[in-house]
């Protein structure tokens, strides 16, 4: 190791205490060592800070404390200012590094002095830690940056960049409550050129019992303001929030309406469904429909859920892959002909 560690490693920790532990052991664990561990408790109420105590004469890692909840922007930002590393690594205080995350993320940008920013297919697991899915997504620059200002590919717990994207691009923008990553990975690839490393090396977190669909909501109208901003900034050079730095005008994303709310339990349910927990994803379909009745993809969805129940695994492989406007015919088809009474 030399004057400085190669890689730093930042987490913002608040109100993270079931998972905290294993998260932090994840980073220790890593086949790759040359690194610094930098995390900040942003004025966490449970029993974070006293898990954070027990680590603190690690010789790894750095600690920080704020009094009082600053937000996740602010945490990262103060994270990254005392970070030494040449390479910069983010996790968040629930998912998981897989073992070889740093080694390979950091062969990677050694080996391709072009890229800015690195990340990898990820794992999507339930609150025991059991595999629900595999995320894959386009690899090269080309094909990332076409999806990119349609949607974010990365999964932030996977991303390792270069401390020179700081120096030219600043760090999280903090009037982003939400969607702060995906902001971040855009204006980095307007300058740099990024990739995705086709394994995966992070495992995502998810607990059906904690989701927040307010949150989701939110997330989505933010994710919409960084896509708008990232065009201004591509036609005009800058975007609203570098010309006038106010809160004021995305106060907008804070209001909610009852579709918008049928909109997110949607999401989710679809998600689970797909994660082949149909129990959960019931539940979230049918509170979808309470917030807006004439929610027509609930009620596909619901239909989905209620036939997975009758058919083997490799029919409901088709089944997931249909679209709605034709999956309503075909699930009519199949349940008569799975219904006992069919022939009567």
């Amino acid at each position: 190791m030399g004057k400085y560690p190669k890689v730093s490693v930042i987490m913002s920790v608040y109100n993270s205490e079931k998972y905290l532990e294993e998260a932090i052991n994840s980073v220790l664990n890593q086949t790759f060592q040359d690194f610094e561990l930098i995390v900040i408790d942003d004025g966490s109420t449970d029993n974070s800070r006293r898990i954070l105590e027990s680590y603190r004469r690690h010789s790894k890692i750095k600690m920080l404390i704020n009094k009082h909840n600053e937000g996740v922007a602010a945490a990262r930002n103060k994270a990254l200012k005392i970070s030494k590393g040449k390479y910069i690594a983010v996790i968040d205080a629930d998912d998981i590094a897989l073992p070889q995350r740093l080694e390979k993320e950091v062969r990677y940008l050694d080996k391709h002095p072009e890229i800015g920013l690195v990340g990898s297919f990820y794992y999507v697991i339930d609150e025991n830690g059991k595999i629900l899915k595999l995320i894959t997504v386009p690899t090269t620059n080309e094909e990332i940056q076409e999806i990119l200002i349609k949607h974010n590919c990365f999964a932030h717990s996977s991303i390792m960049f270069r401390r020179e994207c700081l120096d030219t691009v600043g760090g999280y923008r903090e009037a982003f409550q939400y969607a702060l990553d995906y902001d971040f990975i855009l204006r980095i690839s307007e300058k740099y050129k990024v990739a995705i490393i086709p394994e995966p090396l992070c495992a995502w977190r998810i607990n059906p019992n904690s989701i927040s669909v307010t949150r989701k909501i939110c997330q989505d109208k933010y994710a919409q303001l960084a896509r708008e901003f990232a065009i201004e900034r591509r036609t005009q050079g800058k975007d609203r929030l570098q010309i006038m730095p106010s809160k004021k005008f995305l106060l907008q994303c804070d209001c909610i309406t009852r579709k918008e709310m049928a909109k997110g339990y949607l999401f989710w349910g679809r998600f689970i469904y797909g994660c082949k927990k149909y129990k959960e994803a019931k539940k979230w379909a049918f509170k979808s429909i309470k917030y807006n009745l004439f929610e027509y993809e609930a009620w596909v969805l619901l239909i989905k859920i209620f036939v997975s129940a009758l058919l083997p695994e490799s029919a409901l492989k088709e089944l997931r892959s249909f679209k709605n406007s034709k999956a309503i015919k075909i699930l009519c088809k199949m349940m008569r002909k799975t219904s006992p009474n069919a022939n009567r």
